[in-house]
């Protein structure tokens, strides 16, 4: 999902759009790609930018945003383990959904 806080439109929603989705995809294959793991966004970003996947200018929030609607879709679940994250500073994590 694209939530368009800056009111974009034509082309640059719709190149927005598709970067959203997109970046939806990538985390869940990394999901998918260790379907046993609890992972925290970090970890999520840090696998995509190592496998070019998605360039280190690509903001952590976007992945986070990702893992947030894939949550909502009930395609991951949130856990109660915490690892730290890049900041210093725990964070949650969250792994498959099985069901």
């Amino acid at each position: 999902m694209y939530y368009n806080t800056t009111n974009e439109s034509g082309t640059g929603y719709k190149a927005n759009l598709e970067q959203a989705n997109n970046q939806n995809e990538l985390t869940l294959a990394v999901f998918q790609t260790y379907p046993n793991e609890s992972l925290s966004a970090n970890d999520v970003w840090s696998f995509l930018i190592d496998n070019d996947s998605i360039n280190e200018q690509t903001p952590l929030t976007s992945i986070r945003r990702a893992i947030t609607d894939l949550t909502n879709q009930d395609k991951l679940l949130k856990t109660d383990k915490k690892v730290m994250g890049g900041s210093g500073r725990k964070t949650y994590t969250w792994r498959l959904n099985n069901v």
